[in-house]
């Protein structure tokens, strides 16, 4: 039996400049007698050659290429078994479609506020009905604050909140899948802000040098701002513009301007946005401060080695303008005040903590950085050292005995009046401070409790500190007994003994009534419990001087 056409061949689909593929289906033929199929042809069907883009390999039954031109080719394969007969055939066709195509978007800037409407740049040469699909650059289908219509129309309106950058990649597809993009890329910006409420009118005098930066908030902007000086604007030449501030600066010319024009100062961000502000800038004639009548600055003393305030009073230099007048010092030949030396010209408070072997400095009043002629002096008292005065006595201590010494005021005294700071220290430098005795400054006391380990003479150095490298000290004595019972001094038992007490005590009683002598009360009850048997480690030791 012949071979036989058994399944039809689908119609393909190929695109203009796009490389076709197609290998025929193996069950394109068929032989009753399972005789292998091979192909002998392929032409057009009107058995012409094939498209000159289109080969076909027989072998492989591979059909490629790559179309040219759009259209429908119809294609006739012609098989064999290869034992004569007929060779059977088979019709199919490549329909070539035209890719869609596109004029590539171009870049837009648009300001919060805008709104953008671009047409589709999309065509299809076949006339072809063209579906449309967007998406981000990250992949993102949720376009908003975008919208892509059926017939794409790419539409934004943008607000404040969407200031950024934007690339929104559309793709046009025909009815064969065939399909091309473009990427709309969209910078959006909010433009600078300026706040003219930011500035005030200023004053700049003849003679005296002039500096102003503008507030911050004069602009705001997330991106960075560039300064200029509109070109319309009056400029005076002794003016200087600094665009990192922005700052103005310069030394006022000799001839005053009451009446000069506003300055234009414009803001740009970087994608040439701008907003701007006036700045009025006045220049006036100067009267120097001076010395009001009657008044001066009087010297004041302060201590070496201590922390000084001093205020000077408001009423000394006076403006005839009425300006604020800002004062600064310098000694009497021009120098610098010491390093220790500060000033507030906002509260005219000078503080520091003087240390310097001066013992006075002269010193300029200089008002306005202009010499007023005023000077006064600076008194700088050194120290005395605090000094030794009533001698603290030696104490005698218990083991495992709590005890305390309180010193008197008196034991120190400093002619400064200084307040003085208290420390212990061993008797000399390399004598340490016995771990069980502690002072407190504030109070004086010095407190301890010997251990049972602790016996014998113990001398410590009570040192006075005015804090200003000045000392004084005396050296006390402790001496540390070992701990006792009352019935091992008294060498007998107190019970042993008690009768006789008792006796003694009722006749003493009976004889010395009638006299205005000291009365004594015995406890027998608290004695007993005191003394019988009892440690003395359970009492204290208070000693004060």
């Amino acid at each position: 039996s012949d071979p036989v056409a058994a399944t039809a061949i689908p119609t393909q689909n190929a695109v203009v400049g796009t490389e076709f593929l197609y290998t025929l289906p193996s069950n394109a033929f068929s032989d009753a007698n399972s005789h292998t199929i091979s192909y002998v042809s392929a032409t057009k069907t009107d058995l012409s050659a094939l498209p000159s883009w289109l080969t076909f390999k027989k072998e492989l039954g591979l059909f490629s290429g790559i179309p040219t031109t759009a259209g429908t080719v119809s294609i006739r394969v012609t098989a064999t078994d290869g034992y004569g007969g007929t060779n059977p055939t088979s019709d199919f066709s490549i329909t070539i479609n035209t890719r869609p195509t596109v004029t590539n978007y171009s870049d837009l800037q648009k300001v919060t506020g805008d709104s953008i409407s671009v047409a589709t740049p999309f065509v299809d040469a076949d006339g072809d009905t063209l579906t449309y699909s967007a998406a981000f650059q990250n992949g993102s289908t949720t376009l908003s604050p975008f919208s892509l219509s059926s017939s794409g129309t790419l539409s934004a309106t943008f607000s404040t909140s969407n200031e950024g950058r934007y690339s929104v990649k559309v793709t046009a597809t025909d009815p064969r899948s065939a399909s091309v993009s473009s990427t709309q890329n969209v910078v959006v910006n909010n433009p600078p802000v300026a706040n003219q409420s930011k500035l005030t009118q200023l004053y700049a005098l003849h003679g005296v040098a002039f500096f102003y930066t503008f507030p911050s908030g004069t602009f705001t902007d997330t991106d960075a701002l560039t300064y200029t000086i509109d070109g319309t604007s009056t400029h005076p030449a002794w003016l200087l513009f600094d665009a990192a501030g922005p700052t103005f600066y310069g030394t006022g010319a000799s001839t005053p301007t009451p009446n000069s024009p506003a300055l234009k100062i414009v803001a740009t961000d970087t994608l040439s946005q701008t907003a701007f502000v006036n700045l009025n800038i006045t220049l006036n004639t100067n009267t120097v401060p001076s010395v009001r009548p009657g008044k001066s600055f009087a010297g004041f003393m302060i201590k070496n080695m201590k922390t000084f305030s001093h205020t000077f009073a408001d009423d000394v230099i006076m403006d005839a303008e009425g300006d604020p007048v800002a004062l600064s010092f310098l000694r009497s030949n021009g120098s610098a005040m010491p390093s220790w030396w500060s000033f507030n010209p906002v509260t005219r408070v000078a503080s520091g903590f003087c240390n310097t072997t001066e013992s006075s400095i002269t010193v300029k009043v200089i008002a306005d950085r202009t010499d007023v002629g005023l000077t006064f002096t600076i008194t700088i008292s050194g120290n005395n050292a605090p000094v030794a005065q009533t001698m603290i006595s030696d104490i005698t201590v218990y083991q495992d005995v709590n005890f305390t010494l309180s010193f008197a005021s008196a034991a120190f005294v400093d002619a400064d009046g200084d307040s003085l700071v208290y420390s212990l220290q061993g008797e000399t430098s390399d004598s340490p401070i016995p771990l069980w005795v502690e002072l407190i400054s504030e109070t004086r006391r010095i407190y301890g409790r010997p251990t049972s380990t602790v016996q014998g003479k113990f001398k410590v150095k009570i040192v006075a500190d005015d804090l200003r490298e000045g000392t004084a000290y005396q050296i006390i004595t402790i001496t540390v007994n070992q701990s006792y019972k009352v019935e091992e001094i008294m060498g007998v038992s107190i019970f042993a003994i008690l009768p006789v007490l008792l006796l003694f005590g009722f006749i003493g009683a009976i004889i010395f009534v009638p006299h205005e002598s000291p009365k004594y009360t015995f406890d027998l009850e608290s004695f007993l419990k005191k003394y019988k048997g009892k440690d003395s480690s359970d009492e204290n030791i208070k000693v004060e001087q």
